[in-house]
């Protein structure tokens, strides 16, 4: 007989203890006592989910997923051990059998869109971009109010090449919540890649009112005004970025070419040595600055040219490089070439 049947106070009670151990953070204690109530009653599924959950709050992934294991050999009708068995594969790296965990699970109770739409990232993750927009077309049709999966379902028919789908699902998505920074912001993105650039503006400029400071939003403002023709609102855009954040060598890539386009070629050379300093191995910074270097010479460029050759050295068979590389003199050419016959035997 049971030393602690499933229907007695003392049952409750330990199993009461446990989770006020789990509450306080005392979790290898909660374990012990979980481990316990399992080892009299190695039928109830319940307390291997218990367990495998106490288990992953530790990172002990091997030892939740054999418990969800066990908790499916009790009962293998109870979705939430199927899905949350996924959850543990997932997050060991073992996508496949993640899947095959949550198909099950859905299989047994396909009713929850959140469960579609977690579905759906999963496979996105894998790379299997159709059965992720199927998965996402899922949870909507089970919840039409669910702007993030509108939002997953832009994203994904965006990789897919197809923008005024795309488009489509973000104003859908902004419909259920019009402040949704990710989606102004995907949306943004996409209206300029079509070349709606006032468009993309207008996104940028909506998120920005959500969050005044979104790096990224920031950038890609400052893209997108730079396409329509608006330098100076571009170089603030940029300038915002550097502001709010460091480590961002394309911002000055960009702000360089920004004033490239103004004529402001002492400006635009500091950003780019902005952005070498930041990554010597930015070769669009180098083959950008070489560019208003021809004539000139800036042994700046050519220490960062001979670093990144160093450091890359597969770029001497880039003719685009190799052509930067000429511009700067035939003695510099030269010494770059020798490197690259090195490079060659």
């Amino acid at each position: 007989m049971d030393p602690f049947p499933i229907n007695s106070t003392q049952f409750h009670d330990k199993l009461q203890h446990a989770e006020l151990l789990v509450k306080e953070g005392r979790l290898a204690q909660a374990e012990i006592v979980v481990e316990g109530l399992v080892s009299v009653q190695p039928a109830n599924h319940v307390l291997y989910c218990k367990l495998a959950a106490i288990c992953l709050m530790q990172s002990k992934l091997n030892e939740a997923i054999y418990h969800y294991k066990s908790a499916i050999a009790c009962n293998d009708k109870v979705p939430d051990s199927h899905w949350y068995l996924g959850s543990a594969y997932r997050q060991a790296g073992d996508l496949r059998a993640a899947a095959d965990c949550c198909r099950e699970a859905l299989i047994l109770d396909p009713a929850d869109p959140l469960r579609h739409y977690e579905y759906g990232n999963l496979l996105m993750q894998m790379g299997c971009l159709d059965d992720a927009i199927a998965a996402q077309i899922q949870a909507i049709d089970l919840k039409h109010d669910f702007p993030e999966a509108y939002n997953n379902l832009g994203n994904y028919m965006r990789q897919k090449g197809d923008l005024i789908a795309a488009i489509s699902c973000y104003h859908k998505a902004l419909e259920f919540n019009p402040a949704f920074l990710d989606v102004h912001n995907n949306l943004g993105n996409t209206l300029h890649a079509v070349g709606d650039y006032c468009g993309a503006i207008r996104s940028y400029e909506q998120a920005l009112r959500q969050d005044p400071g979104a790096v990224d939003v920031h950038f890609n403002l400052g893209n997108s005004l730079r396409q329509k023709g608006d330098i100076k609102g571009a170089i603030a855009a940029y300038k915002k970025v550097i502001e709010l954040t460091t480590g961002f060598p394309e911002v000055y890539n960009n702000l360089a070419n920004a004033y490239e386009i103004l004529g402001e070629f002492s400006s635009a050379a500091e950003s780019y040595l902005a952005a070498l300093d930041i990554d010597q191995r930015h070769i669009l910074s180098i083959r950008n600055f070489a560019c208003i270097a021809k004539g000139k010479d800036y042994e700046r460029l050519k220490q960062l040219i001979s670093a990144a050759i160093y450091h890359m050295p597969e770029l001497i068979l880039d003719l685009d490089f190799v052509e930067t590389v000429a511009s700067l003199g035939g003695e510099f050419a030269a010494e770059i070439l020798q490197c690259k016959e090195l490079c060659d035997a």
